[in-house]
Formats: C-alpha cells, structure tokens, sequence
C-alpha cells in the first residue's frame, strides 16, 4: 500500500508515505483479515509503527490471544499455493 515492497516493523508509517486515507484502509484491511472490529484507526495515528500498532491491537481486543491465533491462521493460508489450498479443502 506504501509502494513497497518490505516495510520494517519500527518503520514509521506516516515517514513512509502513508496519510490518513492509507490509514483508513490498512485498518479496513486489518478488521477483515482478523475478523475484528477492535481497530480503531487512530491506534495508527498513535502508534504509527507496525509493531507498535499491533501491540495495541492486541490489548484491545476483548478475547485475549484472538488476534494473534488469527493472525497466525491467516499467515498459514497465505504461504499455501492455490493447489495446497485446494487439497486441504477437498
């Protein structure tokens, strides 16, 4: 979303390029990818990095240790290929 192709953890958002359209739509992202609406956007204005950011996020969700179970579901499926995908499916 930056026009990167890695960002760093302790790299500032806001540094990188991103404003408060960007921001929206990362959290957007975020609240869809991990199934939760406990992101408020200005979590980002505070924290501005990811790390940081996700500390946060992960205080405030209701159900302690969800978005981190989430999170590692959703980066398992992301590593799978199309076809792995649909072998586990089928």
């Amino acid at each position: 979303m930056l026009g990167r192709e890695r960002v760093g953890a302790d790299a500032d958002f806001f540094a990188l390029g991103g404003d408060s359209v960007l921001a929206t739509t990362v959290v957007a992202r975020l609240r869809e990818a991990l199934d939760t609406g406990a992101l408020p956007v200005r979590v980002l204005f505070a924290e501005r990095t990811v790390a940081r950011v996700c500390r946060r996020f992960a205080e405030l969700e209701e159900t302690p240790g969800r978005l981190e179970a989430v999170a590692a579901i959703w980066l398992e499926v992301e590593a799978l290929s199309e076809e792995e995908i649909a072998a586990r499916l089928g």
